[in-house]
């Protein structure tokens, strides 16, 4: 019977240790990153497994940093992008550099560095290298294009853009839609008219609705076809 208990007692406690080591619970240091946000608790959470107590402590030191800058241009701030389960945060300034997090209930991952800001884009210098799903590293930057849509900013990786235009003109097929890309956060509410406002060294991916015009109008026809083949 003692022999039972303890082995009971011990798998009950390898459990506990187990489900212990599935998260890491911290304060909510994203509290205050935005309205939304700050009704998920669970961002206080995240997974040894995907980040370090080195990587978080970075993390916050970045994010801290780029906090302490007001936005001193029109491109500066707060992004928000949707997926299709969860959502998407990036901020940046020239000075403070950027912080970019995606959470899901618990926070999934998050890339921080350094910011090259031009007239026409912006380049994410990594100091977090993201990581992708087999493990290996992706490149270490990463270029933004600038992009207005009416009085909505948009920041939109270059290998993306040509698809991003497509979808704005109405062109193409695919599900996701332009609001995927990171969208000033600010502007979510403003007018979105018209097409993109790309610089100048990407206008050659501009596209433009089809427009069409009835050239003929004929008389009405009834034709009857028949469903099932003719007797002989």
């Amino acid at each position: 019977m003692t022999r039972v208990f303890t082995i009971f007692s011990t798998i009950i406690l390898l459990s506990t240790l187990c489900f212990g080591q599935e998260t890491v619970e911290d304060e909510n240091w994203l509290k205050g990153f935005n309205t939304e946000a700050d009704s998920f608790p669970t961002l206080a959470y995240w997974e040894p497994k995907k980040f370090t107590l080195e990587d978080v402590a970075a993390g916050k030191q970045r994010l801290n940093s780029i906090r302490r800058f007001v936005p001193q241009n029109e491109w500066e701030g707060l992004y928000y992008a949707n997926s299709d389960i969860g959502d998407v945060r990036f901020i940046w300034n020239s000075e403070g550099g950027f912080f970019d997090f995606y959470f899901y209930h618990t926070l999934k991952y998050f890339y921080f560095g350094k910011i090259k800001d031009s007239s026409g884009f912006i380049e994410l210098d990594y100091e977090k290298v993201p990581v992708s799903q087999t493990g290996k590293k992706s490149i270490s930057k990463t270029k933004l294009i600038k992009v207005r849509i009416d009085e909505t900013h948009f920041l939109v990786p270059e290998n993306q853009l040509r698809g991003f235009c497509e979808l704005a003109a109405g062109l193409s097929t695919n599900a996701q839609d332009v609001y995927n890309h990171r969208i000033k956060e600010e502007d979510m509410q403003k007018p979105r008219l018209g097409l993109p406002v790309l610089p100048a060294e990407y206008e050659k991916y501009l596209r433009y609705p089809v427009e069409a015009e009835i050239s003929r109008v004929r008389s009405r026809k009834i034709a009857w076809r028949e469903s099932y083949p003719a007797s002989k």
